[in-house]
C-alpha cells in the first residue's frame, strides 16, 4: 500500500507518495514520475517496487512517465539481478510509456565518472527508446526533466522537480541518522 510522505515539504504536489524507505534507498512518485535516491545498494525488491509503481503510473498517464534516480556517494553498483531488471525496464519501457529517465551521481573523480559512463553505455547497449541523460548535478537533471515534461504537454517546473530531489535526499539523511542513533545506544 502506498503511503503519503508527510515529511515532504509543502512545495511538492499533494500527490507525492512514498513507496520505499530503508537504509539503502527512498522512493516517491509525484505527478507522472518516480524519484529514487539510492544511498547504498540497489536491491532487487526495491527496484521491482520502482517498476511496479511506474506500471501503475503509466496506466494513469497515457502521455508517458519518467524516472529520476540519484546515486549517493556511498552507493555501490547494482548486483547482476538488479542490473537485469534495470535493462528490462529500459527495453520494455513500461509498455512503451517510459519517456525520460535520468541518473544523477553528484560525486567527482574516477568513481563518479565511471558510474556515469556505465549507465550511458548500458543505455546504448540496451538500444532503448526512452530519452536518457546522466548528470553530475541534480539541478541539471531537474531542468532536463522539466523540458522532457513539457514535451509531454505537462507543466512541472525545474524548481518543483529539484525540490523533490532535495527533499528525498534530506528525508533519507534524517532516516539514516535515526537508524544510527537507534543502534548507537545498544
Amino acid at each position: 500500500m502506498l503511503a503519503r510522505s508527510e515529511s515532504l515539504s509543502p512545495r511538492n504536489p499533494d500527490t507525492t507518495e512514498r513507496f520505499g524507505l530503508d537504509e539503502h534507498h527512498i522512493a516517491v512518485s509525484a505527478f507522472n514520475m518516480v524519484f529514487v535516491y539510492w544511498a547504498k545498494e540497489t536491491q532487487l525488491p526495491s527496484f521491482q517496487r520502482v517498476c511496479d509503481t511506474l506500471t501503475r503510473l503509466a496506466s494513469l498517464h497515457p502521455e508517458g512517465v519518467g524516472v529520476c534516480q540519484v546515486v549517493g556517494l556511498q552507493a555501490v553498483p547494482p548486483g547482476s539481478d538488479a542490473r537485469t531488471e534495470i535493462t528490462k525496464l529500459m527495453t520494455a519501457r513500461v509498455g512503451g510509456r517510459l519517456m525520460h529517465y535520468s541518473i544523477v551521481h553528484e560525486g567527482s573523480g574516477f568513481k563518479a565518472a565511471s558510474v556515469r559512463a556505465i549507465v550511458s553505455a548500458s543505455h546504448m547497449l540496451a538500444r532503448t527508446q526512452a530519452n536518457l541523460a546522466v548528470f553530475s548535478a541534480a539541478s541539471a537533471a531537474a531542468a532536463w526533466h522539466a523540458s522532457q515534461q513539457q514535451l509531454l504537454k505537462r507543466k512541472e517546473s525545474a524548481a518543483q522537480i529539484s525540490g523533490i530531489i532535495r527533499d528525498l535526499q534530506e528525508e533519507h539523511q534524517k532516516y539514516a541518522q535515526q537508524l544510527s542513533e537507534g543502534t548507537s545506544g545498544r
